[in-house]
């Protein structure tokens, strides 16, 4: 009986780590984020997210201080500024959603 739950447990938790991208994805979507970060390389002003994926690789941290508006943008300071506005969308989520945000735009990493 015990190690039924022990693998129930193992199984939830293993179950969860892959659905934290999927959320990011589905918050990503939601705040509008993906008009102007086109996943396909795409995109026109904004940095596409393989873009962003490529800039913040190794700098988890800083991603999610930059969502949090608490650092500066690791590339392209002339649309920085634009995007400023927008974090205000970032910086109202809790820590898991932020955290998610991240998690799906690093599966862009090449």
């Amino acid at each position: 009986m015990k190690n039924l739950v022990i693998l129930t447990i193992l199984g939830w938790v293993m179950m969860g780590a892959p659905a934290f991208a999927s959320d990011g994805e589905e918050l990503f979507k939601a705040e509008g984020c993906m008009r102007c970060h086109k996943a396909d390389g795409n995109s026109k002003i904004y940095p596409s997210l393989p873009e962003i994926a490529t800039a913040y690789t190794g700098k988890s941290e800083q991603l999610l201080q930059y969502l949090n508006g608490e650092t500066e943008a690791v590339m392209d300071p002339d649309t920085a500024s634009l995007m400023k506005p927008h974090l205000e969308k970032t910086k109202k989520m809790n820590v898991v959603e932020r955290k998610s945000v991240a998690d799906y735009i690093m599966t862009f990493t090449p």
